[in-house]
């Protein structure tokens, strides 16, 4: 194979690989906002109520603190982080669903929140985990 060939391998190569990742975080994307819109909406009022139950339901135990708070800044996007040992905090986004709740739940059930980040975990397994959980309940 001459050089020109291999060049061109490559861009084929590349190009294919952005065009398929591009691929995949549309479409998961697109099944979390679709998700979105049939879910129930939380309200500080009934906040803690919806809680309580979601975390009995993903399985975390009560010795767990959950901090949660809905964001008043629309720019601000729903996350999970760990504050320190058995402690947790989770910011929704305004207007918050039930399928963010329990996506971000999730993520703390399943020890994503306790782990160094890695963008490639993140984005091939912890995030669709979440996200199936979030949709149908169970835990992959």
């Amino acid at each position: 194979m001459n050089s020109k060939n291999f060049l061109i391998a490559g861009k084929n190569m590349l190009r294919n690989t952005l065009a398929s990742f591009g691929l995949y975080c549309l479409m998961l994307a697109g099944t979390q906002g679709i998700s979105e819109l049939f879910s129930s909406k939380i309200n500080n009022q009934n906040l803690e109520q919806i809680l309580k139950i979601e975390k009995r339901r993903v399985g975390l135990n009560e010795d767990r603190i959950i901090y949660v708070r809905i964001s008043k800044n629309e720019d601000e996007t729903s996350a999970a982080q760990k504050l320190n040992e058995n402690k947790y905090q989770i910011v929704l986004s305004p207007n918050p669903s039930l399928n963010t709740l329990r996506h971000e739940l999730y993520h703390i059930s399943d020890g994503h929140c306790d782990k160094p980040y890695n963008l490639l975990k993140y984005l091939f397994i912890q995030e669709p985990q979440a996200t199936i959980y979030s949709i149908t309940g169970l835990k992959p």
